[in-house]
This record gives structure tokens, C-alpha cells and sequence, in this order.
């Protein structure tokens, strides 16, 4: 079972113990709203920044994206 997180007063659920941080640094959250149908996908310049992009994807661009994602690592795999 996945790891999610509640900030102390904002109607958040983050996923995953912390953010995924890449090797420059910059740090990738999963997120969701209460109340909305909005997965926020959200890249920060370094974990706990306030400089970010975010996307808001509904249902059939998360299953877009983790199709994608599971498309580049069978590919990776393959190349191995």
C-alpha cells in the first residue's frame, strides 16, 4: 500500500513517503485535493521549494501518463 501524507490544515493528500528527487535535485510530488478530480503532478527546482510547475490531470491523463511511463521502462528494460 502506498505511503500518503496530510499536511496540518490544507485538504491534501500527498503520495509517497517524500517527494522523488531527481539527480539535480529537482523534486517531483504527487498530489491530490480533496473535493476535486484533479491529480496535481507538481516538479519543484529542490524539495520544499516554492518555485514549482504543476499539472492538473484528470483520470484518463493519469492512466495516459502511467502508460507512457510503464512504455519508456519496458523500453529501458529491453535495452539492457
Amino acid at each position: 500500500m502506498m505511503i500518503t501524507r496530510h499536511p496540518a490544515g490544507r485538504p491534501v493528500t500527498y503520495y509517497g513517503e517524500e517527494p522523488i528527487t531527481d539527480h539535480d535535485g529537482y523534486a517531483v510530488e504527487v498530489a491530490g485535493e480533496e473535493g476535486t478530480e484533479w491529480c496535481r503532478l507538481r516538479i519543484a527546482t529542490a524539495v520544499g521549494s516554492r518555485v514549482r510547475i504543476s499539472a492538473e490531470l484528470n483520470e484518463s491523463d493519469v492512466r495516459e501518463t502511467i502508460a507512457r511511463l510503464a512504455a519508456w521502462l519496458e523500453d529501458h528494460q529491453e535495452q539492457k
